[in-house]
C-alpha cells in the first residue's frame, strides 16, 4: 500500500526547493529487456543539476549515493547515481567503480556516456519490475532546487490512467522517450522538455495575454484557451466537459482578478460609481455562465465529428486536433436525430 494518496503526496513534494523529473519507464529502465544494465536513465544535464558535485569529476564513471524511497510501493534504500562516461574518457572500468577506482585502457571503442540510478533491489522494486514498463514515474530530488546536491530522492510509480492524469495535469503530457523537468519554485523551467507546469488553469498576471489585460476576453476566447490546456482527447466526453469547464472558470477568475481588483480597491467618488462597477462585473459573470456550457458542448461535438457542428463559427477545434471536415482519418460522423413529431 502507498504511504499516502497521490494528491497528498504531490502536495508534500511540490516544494520550491525540490526538483521533479517525470518520465515513462522504458524497457531498458526496467528488466523487460533482461539486459545486464538496468535502472532508470536520466539525462546527464539533469544529473549535474541535481548532483552538481559530479559535474566536475574527471575520474571514470563518477557516482554518488542517495537515500531513496519509492512511496507508491513503500520501499526505501540507498541507491547509486552513476554517470557512465567511458565514451568521454576513453577508459573502461571493470565492475562497480568509485572515484578512486583504477582505470584500464578499453580494448574496444568506449560507447557509454549516460547516467542511471541503480541498486533498487532488482525486480522486487516497482521501478525495475518489467510490468512497470510504460508507467509514469516521478522522481523528486529533495533540496536540489537550492543549487546544492539533492539530500534525498522520493519516487512515485503510477498505476492506471487516473494517477497519470493527476501528474500530467501538473507537468503536461509526458511522451515515451522524453522526460519532463519541473521545478515547483518557478512557473516554467528551462529543461530539455518542459511541460506546462500548472497544477490548475489559474494564471498570474505575467501568464495572461497582454491583449486580455487591455480588453476582457470574450467567452469564446476563454473557452478556447481552456480547450487548449485540457485537450484530453483520450478521455470520455463527459470527463472532458467537466474538467474544461473547471479550467475555464479558473482562467476567467484569474483575468477578472487582475483587471477588476485594482478598480474596486481604489476610492469611489460616489455610490453610483460603485454600483455601476458591480453591475459590470455581475453582468460579465452572467454572460460567461450563460454561454459556457454551449461553447464547451460544441467543441466536443466538433471533436466527435457530429454532422452539422462544423457549420457554427463560435469556436475553433482545440490545438493539435483537426476539424472534422479536414481529418484524413476521422470517426464515422454521427447525425443528430430529429425531434419526434408532436402528438
Amino acid at each position: 500500500m502507498p504511504v499516502t494518496d497521490l494528491p497528498d503526496w504531490v502536495g508534500e513534494q511540490a516544494l520550491p526547493d525540490n526538483v521533479w523529473y517525470v518520465k515513462r519507464l522504458a524497457a531498458n529502465d526496467t528488466r523487460a529487456t533482461k539486459g545486464k544494465q538496468y535502472g532508470p536513465y536520466i539525462p546527464k544535464d539533469f544529473l549535474f543539476r541535481v548532483l552538481p558535485s559530479l559535474a566536475g569529476v574527471t575520474d571514470p564513471n563518477p557516482e554518488a549515493f542517495i537515500e531513496a524511497c519509492v512511496d507508491s510501493h513503500p520501499d526505501c534504500r540507498t541507491v547509486r547515481v552513476v554517470w557512465y562516461n567511458n565514451k568521454r574518457t576513453g577508459l573502461r572500468v571493470p565492475g562497480h567503480v568509485g572515484h578512486n577506482s583504477r582505470a584500464i585502457d578499453d580494448p574496444a571503442r568506449p560507447t557509454r556516456n549516460e547516467a542511471r540510478i541503480t541498486r533498487w533491489g532488482g525486480v522486487r522494486s516497482a521501478l525495475i519490475d518489467p510490468d512497470s514498463t510504460g508507467a509514469l514515474a516521478v522522481f523528486v530530488f529533495v533540496g536540489a532546487g537550492t543549487g546544492d546536491d539533492a539530500r534525498a530522492l522520493h519516487v512515485w510509480v503510477t498505476e492506471g490512467p487516473g494517477q497519470e492524469e493527476i501528474i500530467e495535469d501538473i507537468v503536461g503530457p509526458v511522451e515515451p522517450g522524453r522526460g519532463v523537468l519541473w521545478h515547483p519554485g518557478s512557473v516554467s523551467d528551462g529543461g530539455a522538455s518542459p511541460g506546462r507546469f500548472l497544477t490548475s488553469c489559474s494564471m498570474t498576471r505575467e501568464q495572461i495575454p497582454e491583449a486580455w489585460l487591455r480588453r476582457f476576453p470574450t467567452p469564446d476566447e476563454i473557452v478556447q484557451r481552456a480547450v487548449d490546456l485540457r485537450a484530453l482527447q483520450d478521455q470520455p466526453a463527459d470527463e472532458r466537459l467537466l474538467r474544461r469547464r473547471k479550467c475555464e472558470f479558473e482562467i476567467f477568475r484569474s483575468v477578472e482578478r487582475e483587471l477588476e481588483l485594482p478598480m474596486i480597491s481604489g476610492p469611489f467618488t460616489s455610490l453610483d460609481d460603485f454600483l455601476d462597477r458591480s453591475k459590470t462585473i455581475l453582468q460579465r459573470r452572467k454572460k460567461r455562465a450563460g454561454r459556457s456550457l454551449e461553447l464547451h458542448v460544441r467543441a466536443i461535438l466538433l471533436e466527435e465529428a457530429f454532422v452539422g457542428a462544423e457549420t457554427s463559427t463560435m469556436i475553433s477545434p482545440p490545438t493539435g486536433a483537426c476539424a472534422p471536415i479536414s481529418c484524413s482519418r476521422r470517426r464515422r460522423p454521427t447525425a443528430i436525430p430529429p425531434f419526434p413529431p408532436n402528438g
